[in-house]
């Protein structure tokens, strides 16, 4: 059964009406990341088609499964630790490649997995192709074909998860969905490999290739950042270098340095803040109280993550601490008196987080 099948489809844009679905999600039942994923893009208005194997009424039949894939303009690829352990997922996986390879509509997810796993079925994966080849003795070229399909998924541009917030991976993806069926770009136009410019604008995707050699490593990077959060990061990293030179820079005989100094990690703390509430509303978040805590944490279906990265965390409480000294430092030489304080890596500190919060985010394998 289909969890959608309530849901009215959407028509984006007059070429839409080519297409049942806009989205084919493809992923292992029970799949949490999965589920979060289906219900962001149900709220941005886009239909997804899943197969709902373990409903308790009647399952999809694998007829109605290809008829689904071939009228989806996209297809999400959850790759999970159980993925290929299920016959039916890979079968999804070899029609999804027969109807969508040819036209960049293809988008994986590697969700806890080691990408070079899942492209030399190593692991996990082997442990599952070793029963799938024990099971279907009879028909090895069907397991082989499998082992193709992996293979040749992991040429695709994507997203991981690991070491990565689940909530921020989903938003990338409905944000790339999203463009991707408003884009004006005809579904049956296909996007040109070489036209590596074009498609990292169209996927909002860092990638050298679309489709590569099988007999080379491959790469899946993750989204860069927006341009509004790099734009956060720039001018945090101005000001606060600005303060800290302002800073060494005073002394008693120099007190107005020490006011610049000042000055600029305030405006750095407030525009650490005003990031902070930018990315707050974008993403919804509401204070509630988590055991004994007090906090922000994401919407439904993710009320209990908190909102926020380690580094982003540490990154304010360092632009905090640096106030306090400027303004210490300040009214010490305001006074013609020595400040206390001699040397602050707090400046340091500060950025090493606020750069973390942005680069962690460029994970490949």
């Amino acid at each position: 059964m289909v969890l959608n099948k309530h849901i009215p489809l959407r028509i984006s844009i007059p070429f839409n009406s080519l297409w049942a679905c806009d989205v084919f999600l493809s992923c292992e039942h029970e799949d949490i990341f999965s589920d979060h994923l289906y219900y962001k893009l149900q709220s941005r208005g886009i239909s997804i088609f899943q197969d709902d194997q373990g409903s308790l009424q009647r399952s999809t039949t694998p007829l109605e499964l290809f008829g689904a894939i071939e009228e989806s303009r996209f297809a999400v690829i959850v790759l999970s630790q159980n993925y290929a352990s299920s016959p039916r997922r890979l079968n999804e996986l070899l029609k999804i490649l027969e109807c969508m390879k040819d036209r960049n509509r293809i988008l994986p997810v590697f969700r806890d997995v080691n990408l070079l796993d899942v492209q030399k079925q190593k692991g996990i994966f082997e442990r599952a192709f070793d029963k799938h080849e024990e099971r279907f003795q009879d028909d090895l070229e069907k397991v082989q074909a499998w082992r193709d399909a992996l293979t040749k998924v992991c040429n695709f541009a994507g997203w991981t998860t690991n070491d990565r917030n689940e909530v921020q991976v989903i938003e990338e993806i409905t944000e790339a969905l999203w463009n991707k069926l408003h884009s004006r770009i005809s579904p049956t136009e296909k996007l040109q490999p070489t036209s590596t410019h074009n498609l990292v604008a169209f996927t909002s995707v860092n990638v050298n290739e679309d489709y590569r050699d099988h007999n080379h490593p491959i790469h899946i990077t993750d989204m860069t950042p927006s341009s509004v959060e790099w734009n956060f990061l720039i001018t945090n990293l101005g000001l606060e270098i600005l303060s800290a030179a302002f800073d060494q820079a005073s002394s008693s005989s120099k007190p107005h340095y020490a006011l610049f100094g000042m000055l600029f990690s305030i405006a750095a703390l407030f525009t650490c803040i005003w990031e902070l509430i930018y990315k707050g509303i974008k993403n919804r978040v509401a204070l509630k109280k988590f055991g004994k805590l007090w906090w922000f944490y994401y919407p439904h279906p993710h009320n209990s993550m908190p909102f926020g990265t380690l580094p982003e965390i540490y990154g304010l409480i360092g632009s905090i601490a640096q106030c306090i000294c400027s303004i210490t430092q300040y009214i010490y030489f305001s006074w013609h008196a020595d400040s206390p304080i001699k040397l602050s890596l707090l400046p340091a500190i500060f950025l090493f987080c606020l750069a973390g919060s942005r680069l962690n985010r460029n994970q490949n394998h």
